[in-house]
């Protein structure tokens, strides 16, 4: 991940709780608990979702911790500016094709990919300034009673275990290593005639 792409986390974070639809986790079982999201995260894997599903397998899911303190939070807000974490990049795009009726037709694409924060050559002080930031950025959302949980999911044949956390008071996924929480519905393929 390069430093422009940590910027993507503090967007992302602006417009937590502005969603046109549902994500991954929101969709399927009522949210009465935060497990919920995680039983949706599994029921929703495949291709209404993410183009590329059968390249990730989920395998498990587990409660980790509820954030009892300051510590803890601040333990997590480290884990996750650690330059060694694993992220999975989530993209999103879609082709159009003019057929020879003038009609228009725009498939859609999303996947995910493994990634590590590579830190150009000569770009440390900068990478440090905009660590602080992003730390302070995962601060603010991170807070003492969240819950923290873990996707274990299969890449490439290697394994990767990703953090998730839960707000217990909307029963809601807001921010993950792998990008679930941004995930929507890929909208049926698009057809209009001009």
């Amino acid at each position: 991940m390069t430093v422009f792409n940590l910027l993507n986390f503090i967007i992302v974070c602006s417009v937590y709780g502005q969603h046109e639809d549902y994500n991954i986790y929101q969709t399927g079982k009522s949210l009465t608990s935060c497990e919920c999201n995680f039983k949706n995260l599994f029921d929703n894997w495949g291709p209404r979702f993410i183009t590329t599903y059968d390249s990730i397998s989920l395998i498990s899911w587990n409660y980790v911790e509820t954030l009892k303190d300051t510590s803890r939070v601040n333990f997590y807000v480290r884990k996750y500016m650690n330059p060694q974490q694993v992220y999975f990049n989530y993209s999103k795009n879609y082709m159009e094709h003019l057929d020879e009726s003038n009609t228009v037709t725009r498939h859609y694409e999303r996947k995910i990919k493994p990634n590590r924060i590579e830190i150009p050559t000569g770009m440390e002080t900068e990478y440090l300034y905009y660590m602080r930031e992003m730390q302070e950025a995962f601060r603010e959302i991170v807070k003492i009673n969240d819950k923290v949980y873990t996707v274990t999911l299969e890449y490439s044949s290697v394994l990767y275990t990703i953090d998730a956390y839960c707000r217990p008071e909307e029963n809601e996924v807001y921010f993950d290593y792998a990008s679930f929480y941004q995930m929507t519905a890929i909208p049926e393929i698009d057809k209009q005639k001009y």
